[in-house]
């Protein structure tokens, strides 16, 4: 059983693919931005709001990208909700990785990062 919060969330994305994706197929590009809190990724989140972005092209997702935690708190939380959500959903066990944090402990200077999915852009540029 899942509690509201991860139900709400899997509706969203739900909807979001059932009804909003397959429109996409339109626009040659478009870029979805102001993700609800719940779907920050590792994105800072500013009044509810996830500061960041999915581009699409042609409807297929060719990148994602976000406004980076800088805080080793706030990696340290946004790990344990995502450990804490596969422990409800049963799923394997994973740790935090220490090493990681404890690089963050003078914090991360002002960054974004965007992950773009080559075979997907090459698709698209080669219809």
């Amino acid at each position: 059983m899942c509690s509201d919060f991860e139900c709400i969330e899997d509706l969203q994305i739900l909807l979001f693919t059932a009804l909003c994706e397959p429109k996409l197929e339109a626009f040659p590009l478009c870029f979805i931005y102001d993700y609800p809190k719940c779907q920050s990724a590792l994105a800072k989140v500013k009044r509810q709001v996830a500061r960041r972005f999915e581009m699409y092209m042609f409807g297929v997702e060719v990148a994602n990208g976000y406004d980076e935690l800088q805080d080793e708190e706030d990696y340290k939380k946004c790990f344990q909700r995502e450990i804490n959500k596969r422990s409800i959903l049963s799923k394997t066990p994973v740790d935090i990785d220490e090493c990681f944090l404890s690089g963050l402990q003078n914090s991360l200077p002002q960054c974004s990062g965007v992950a773009i999915g080559i075979e997907r852009l090459l698709s698209n540029l080669l219809k």
